[in-house]
């Protein structure tokens, strides 16, 4: 019920990389298609690289902050709420550690430069992966 500073949540998703073209899936994801039959165990395992991250569990202050962050004006004075900007706040923030290497194979840091440097598809489902285990979904809440 309550959020502690170090509490964590792990994070996985699977990716594969054409030149410059990824395809990235979260676990769900893979579930899915495993189930569909569009996917075997065996070609995830030979076809895919795993991306593991421990990433922080969003108490209620730190939520407020990105909604708030989110929380524009229109020069008309207008409020909009900006989605890049909380989703880039959730990646900036709550990454706190992840197997990411180099080239040459030596750990990459986390900081704004490095998330930010991700391609589009790889931000986009570890913000997805993250909901999908921290948050319940319509099947979760039948249990």
């Amino acid at each position: 019920m309550f959020v502690k500073n170090n509490d964590t949540v792990d994070v996985k998703v699977y990716y594969k990389q054409n030149g410059y073209k990824f395809l990235v899936l979260t676990q769900v994801e893979i579930n899915e298609k495993i189930k569909a039959k569009k996917l075997t165990e065996e070609q995830i395992k030979n076809d895919f690289k795993v991306l593991n991250l421990q990433m922080a569990i969003l108490s209620w202050g730190t939520y407020n902050e990105f909604q708030n962050n989110a929380s524009k004006l229109t020069p008309q004075g207008e409020r909009y709420f900006d989605y890049r900007t909380y989703k880039e706040d959730r990646l900036k923030k709550l990454i706190k550690s992840w197997d990411a290497v180099d080239p040459e194979g030596k750990p990459v840091p986390i900081n704004e430069m490095t998330v930010m440097s991700l391609v589009p598809v790889m931000g986009d489902a570890i913000v997805k992966a993250y909901d999908e285990e921290s948050f319940y979904d319509e099947e979760s809440e039948k249990k």
